[in-house]
C-alpha cells in the first residue's frame, strides 16, 4: 500500500480491508471450503458469493468506502473476467487490486486441505504470467520490489 501511495487514514482502511477480505466464507459451510480436491461447479458458484455475503456482514461502515470495495472487489480481475460484477483495470479499487495480487501470492504458497503449497518463486512467476490479464500491472511491479 505505501509502495501505491497510500498514506494515514487510507493506509490503515486498506490494511483493514485486506484481513476482512474473506469474511464473507464465514457463511459458507466449511465441508465446502476444506473439500479436498476439484469443488464441484455447484460447489464453486456457492464459493463465488462470499464477496456479497462479506458485504451483508460488515453492513454500512460510513467511515470507510475502502473496505466494502475491498471486500466486493477482490475477486475481480484485471480482464473483467472476474467476480461477482465482471469491473475491470480502473473500474476496480486500487486498494482491491492490491488485495488481489497479495490474496494470490499468499493462497499460492500456503498450505490448504485441498492443495500443496508452491514456491514463492513460483508464485512469482504465476503472478508475472498474470500480468494485465488478472492483476494490474502497476500494482504486480510495486508488489515484485518488495518480494523479489
Amino acid at each position: 500500500g505505501k509502495k501505491e501511495g497510500f498514506i494515514g487514514e487510507d493506509l490503515e482502511n486498506l490494511k483493514v480491508g485486506a484481513l476482512l477480505h474473506d469474511i464473507g466464507k464465514l457463511s459458507i459451510d466449511v465441508n465446502i471450503l476444506k473439500k479436498e480436491g476439484s469443488l464441484t461447479e455447484a460447489e464453486y458458484n456457492i464459493v463465488k458469493t462470499h464477496p456479497e455475503k462479506g458485504i451483508q456482514i460488515i453492513g454500512t461502515l460510513k467511515d470507510s468506502k475502502t473496505i466494502p470495495e475491498i471486500i466486493i472487489q477482490h475477486h475481480e480481475r484485471w480482464d473483467g473476467k472476474g467476480y461477482p460484477n465482471h469491473l475491470s483495470a480502473e473500474e476496480i479499487s486500487k486498494a482491491a487490486r492490491i488485495v488481489s495480487v497479495s490474496e494470490a501470492y499468499d493462497s499460492m504458497t500456503s498450505p490448504y486441505s485441498y492443495k500443496t503449497p508452491i514456491s514463492k518463486n513460483q508464485a512469482i512467476s504465476e503472478i508475472k504470467l498474470n500480468i494485465a490479464h488478472q492483476f494490474d500491472p502497476e500494482v504486480v511491479e510495486a508488489f515484485l520490489a518488495l518480494v523479489g
